[in-house]
């Protein structure tokens, strides 16, 4: 037996199902509406690659990709035999792009000249704060960074 149902009734099923698929979308997605998906936690360098070796000796310094940010980068500065820092790339001021360390340790921004230390510490302006750090520990023949 066929059973035949106005236009107004089939609209408004339509959208009670519409409204629940929508719902189990929201709940069973591993990414909640507006959140951005789950960040990588840490990053590995590894010291035997090409693009690495600068970090095989004291004062050598590299730029990595940070897998966080797009169009972002960590500075990797060999401090010491057994100490790698991590700094973002990008100046405190309005966000140019810092570079590698100078053979004085003086890491300046190619925007506006702002110049930090080896430490990530503002050593002249225009940017006000210091560069935010990332823990970073020298493992064998690689480098984790905690993002």
């Amino acid at each position: 037996m066929e059973q035949s149902c106005s236009r107004r009734e089939f609209f408004v099923g339509a959208a009670k199902v519409a409204a629940v698929a929508g719902i189990a979308t929201i709940l069973y997605s591993p990414v909640q509406a507006g959140e951005k998906a789950p960040a990588a936690t840490s990053l590995t360098v590894d010291l035997s690659q090409e693009p690495n070796k600068p970090l095989g000796t004291v004062g050598g310094a590299v730029l990595v990709d940070n897998p966080n940010e797009k169009k972002s980068q960590i500075i990797l500065y060999r401090k010491s035999e057994t100490e790698v820092v991590a700094f973002t790339s990008k100046c405190t001021h309005v966000g140019g792009p810092v570079g590698l360390p100078d053979d004085k340790g003086v890491m300046t921004c190619k925007w506006h000249k702002a110049k930090f230390n080896i430490e990530g510490e503002l050593v002249d302006g225009p940017a006000k704060k210091v560069l935010p750090k990332f823990v970073a520990k020298l493992e064998g023949n690689s480098v984790v960074v905690t993002l």
